[in-house]
């Protein structure tokens, strides 16, 4: 997780940037958002950065997932690769408090593209 005014490596779900006090994204709530990426043997050596309302949260890499914790409502889920960038919107509600999206691995020109496979409400 990247703070977005300094651009200080902090650990994942921290809520104001140890280096410069800005508060990163929302106050966590009941709601959660996850982005997985299945592990392929394909474009193992890609990454994938994911925003959650224009906060970064992190690189996606084969065979992870990255999540957090954010309030009701609606939410952009940002993928960004060197070629293509792809969003997502995600409503989270009393009856959907969790939303998982599955992302692979395109063919790209240069490098791979994000490609979203799944959204599934929980």
């Amino acid at each position: 997780m990247v703070c977005p005014n300094c651009g200080a490596e902090m650990k994942e779900g921290t809520l104001f940037c140890i280096n410069c006090g800005t508060r990163i994204g929302n106050e966590p709530g009941d709601y959660k958002i996850v982005v997985t990426r299945p592990k392929k043997l394909f474009g193992v050596a890609i990454s994938f950065k994911i925003l959650i309302d224009g906060v970064e949260i992190g690189r996606l890499t084969n065979g992870i997932s990255l999540e957090r914790m954010v309030t009701e409502g609606s939410h952009i889920v940002t993928i960004k690769s060197l070629e293509k960038t792809l969003e997502q919107e995600v409503i989270l509600n009393d009856e959907h408090k969790e939303v998982e999206l599955s992302v692979s691995i395109g063919f790209g020109v240069v490098a791979g593209r994000p490609k979203i496979n799944s959204v599934t409400y929980k």
